[in-house]
């Protein structure tokens, strides 16, 4: 049976599978779906990093709270990747926003980000 940050570390690794889709064919999907995936691999994969180190972490789609409880463990990893943060209105607000607007993400630069980010704590996790 897997431990639940293997789990959460998939479930990472599909949303950026995900992602990676939604770059050859931009065109099929609108930025705050892009953006949505972008912060839910992030979300899930703080949130493997946090359960292999068996810190408790809240419920949440605040990945500044996340990279908060990040920060106590592992000060380097928080200040690393820092500027994901911006990423947390796609959680909820980008998605029920009907004033969204599109053209405001570098899709590419997110998408290196997130997936710099996701290999940096596989690596951790898995060692």
């Amino acid at each position: 049976m897997k431990s639940n940050h293997e789990i959460l570390l998939v479930k990472a690794k599909n949303d950026l599978t995900a992602l990676e889709g939604m770059l050859e064919k931009p065109e099929k999907f609108s930025e705050d779906i892009f953006g949505f995936h972008a912060q839910q691999c992030v979300e899930k994969t703080i949130k493997a990093y946090l359960s292999k180190n068996e810190i408790e972490f809240k419920l949440t789609h605040n990945l500044g709270l996340l990279f908060n409880q990040v920060r106590e463990t592992n000060a380097e990893i928080a200040d690393k990747f820092d500027s994901l943060r911006s990423l947390r209105p796609f959680a909820v607000e980008f998605r029920y926003d009907i004033e969204f607007e599109e053209g405001n993400i570098d899709r590419r630069k997110v998408f290196d980000d997130v997936n710099n980010f996701y290999k940096f704590i596989e690596k951790i996790i898995l060692e």
